[in-house]
C-alpha cells in the first residue's frame, strides 16, 4: 500500500477546520484500500483554538492519521509549508489549504495522474469566483513578470500551492530551497499533468492573503528567481538618478542663460520657476519611492535568507503523531 502525505499549513483556522476535516475524510475514505494517508497539519503559531481542535481530531478521524507540527511562532505560509515537506514521509505529497477553496474531492484525480507516471500534478483553476478586475490583473502581471525573469521552467498560470508532488520532487525542493514553493515545484520536474476545477470562495473564517502579504510574496518571488535582490530594482534607480542629475543640470543652465542673456517678464520667470519646482517635487517623490522599494527589497531579502536558514529543531516546537 502506497503512503501519501497531505500537508496543510494552518493559521487561526478554527472556524473552517471542522468542515475541512469532514470533507477530507469523506474524500479519502473511498481510497483507503489503495493508499495509506498521513495528514500533516502545520500549526503556524495560531492564537485561536486551532491546536486544541486538531488534537481532538486525531482520535476522531483515525483514517487521516493526523500529525500536528507546532511552530513556536507565526512564520508565514511558506515556512510552514516547507516544514510540512520536511516532516512528510509519503511516496507522494499533496500540499493544500484548509479553506476549502482547494477541494479534497480533487485528490483522487491527482493520484490517478500520478499512477500514470507523472511526477507532479497541478490543480489548475479554470475560474475563480468573486475575483475583481484588479485581482485578475495583478495575478496576470505577477506570473508574467516571474516567468520573464525566471531561469528554466515556467511557472504555470492559475496554479497555486495545491498540487501533488512525487517524493523525488519533494527531495529536490528540500535540497534546493529558494523560499518560494511555487517556483521550486515548477523546477522540480518536467513530467507534469493537470487537473482542472472551479475555485470556490472561502467557506468560513478570514482570508489571510492580504494585499500587503501578496506584495511581500511578489517581492520574495522576484528575489528567489534573481541572482541578486537588486537585479531588477537597481537599474531603474540608476536610470532615474542619471535623469535627475541631467534635469537639475539643465535647470541650472537655464537659469544662468536667462540671467545673463535674456530679459523676461516677471510672469514668465514665475512660470519657469513654478514648473522647475514641480519637476523637482516629482523627482523627489519618485526617488523616495525607489529608495523605499530598495530598502523593502533588501529587508525582505535578509528575512528570506534568515527564514530559509532556520533548522527544523529551532522553529518546530513539537510534533504530535496520532495512533497508527
Amino acid at each position: 500500500m502506497k503512503k501519501v502525505s497531505i500537508v496543510v499549513p494552518v493559521y487561526n483556522e478554527d472556524e473552517v477546520l471542522p468542515l475541512f476535516v469532514t470533507e477530507l475524510d469523506r474524500s479519502l475514505r473511498r481510497l483507503k484500500d489503495e493508499y495509506y494517508f498521513e495528514t500533516i497539519f502545520v500549526n503556524d503559531g495560531s492564537t485561536d483554538d486551532t491546536y486544541d481542535f486538531l488534537l481532538g481530531e486525531q482520535k476522531g478521524y483515525p483514517d487521516l492519521h493526523i500529525v500536528i507540527v507546532n511552530l513556536d511562532k507565526n512564520y508565514g505560509d511558506e515556512v510552514a509549508l516547507h516544514e510540512g515537506l520536511h516532516v512528510s514521509t509519503g511516496k507522494a505529497v499533496i500540499v493544500m489549504d484548509c479553506d476549502l477553496q482547494d477541494p479534497p474531492s480533487l485528490i483522487a484525480g491527482m493520484l490517478d495522474k500520478w499512477e500514470e507516471g507523472y511526477e507532479a500534478v497541478n490543480a489548475h483553476y479554470t475560474k475563480r469566483k468573486k475575483d475583481g478586475v484588479f485581482s485578475r490583473l495583478g495575478n496576470f502581471m505577477y506570473y508574467r513578470t516571474i516567468n520573464r525573469i525566471t531561469k528554466g521552467r515556467q511557472i504555470p498560470l492559475h496554479v497555486g500551492n495545491f498540487r501533488l508532488l512525487d517524493r523525488e520532487c519533494v527531495d529536490y525542493i528540500l535540497e534546493h530551497p529558494n523560499g518560494i514553493y511555487r517556483v521550486e515545484a515548477a523546477h522540480s520536474t518536467n513530467r507534469i499533468a493537470e487537473v482542472s476545477y472551479v475555485r470556490e470562495e472561502r467557506k468560513r473564517g478570514k482570508d489571510h492573503y492580504t494585499t500587503r502579504g501578496m506584495f511581500r510574496i511578489g517581492i520574495e518571488s522576484f528575489i528567489s528567481v534573481s541572482s541578486s535582490p537588486f537585479q531588477w530594482v537597481f537599474p531603474y534607480a540608476l536610470t532615474f538618478t542619471i535623469i535627475a542629475i541631467l534635469a537639475m543640470a539643465a535647470e541650472i543652465t537655464l537659469f544662468v542663460l536667462i540671467t545673463l542673456f535674456f530679459i523676461m517678464s516677471e510672469v514668465a520667470i514665475a512660470w519657469i520657476i513654478g514648473v522647475s519646482i514641480a519637476l523637482d517635487v516629482i523627482l523627489i517623490i519618485i526617488f523616495g519611492v525607489l529608495t523605499t522599494l530598495c530598502t523593502a527589497t533588501h529587508n525582505i531579502y535578509l528575512d528570506l535568507n534568515k527564514e530559509m536558514s532556520f533548522k527544523e529543531d529551532e522553529i518546530v516546537k513539537e510534533i504530535i503523531k496520532g495512533e497508527k
